[in-house]
């Protein structure tokens, strides 16, 4: 989460509400569409479509089969990790309504990412 540059709280539940932050279990990912981040908004004039340039980096420690950026739900492009701990993807990505974006690492259960308990 990028709070500033000291950590206060005031400063981190502001970003926090602005969607400056992510959840992982394991890998941690950075985004950035047209070099805005997430929470931020990138605004073109009423002409659609349009194209922007999207940019997000994996890294990890445990197995990862796939690295995504969805599009409104759906996935707009993606990367085979072939087991690796680090992937970058910097292309464009076209755009034919309003729309959020978001990136996605994919994989298997991993025991130091996860614990599932059977209720015993």
């Amino acid at each position: 989460m990028h709070s500033g540059r000291d950590l206060r709280y005031e400063e981190w539940v502001a970003a926090y509400k602005r969607g400056r932050s992510f959840a992982s279990i394991g890998p941690t990912i950075t985004l950035t569409v047209d070099g805005k981040e997430p929470g931020d908004e990138v605004r073109f004039p009423a002409r659609s479509p349009q194209k922007v340039r999207v940019r997000a980096t994996l890294h990890t420690q445990v197995p990862v089969d796939r690295f995504e950026i969805v599009v409104n739900g759906k996935r707009a492009l993606t990367r085979d990790t072939a087991r690796g701990n680090r992937v970058f993807i910097d292309e464009e990505v076209p755009l034919a309504q309003s729309s959020w974006i978001a990136a996605r690492a994919i994989g298997p259960w991993h025991r130091l990412c996860c614990t599932i308990r059977d209720g015993r």
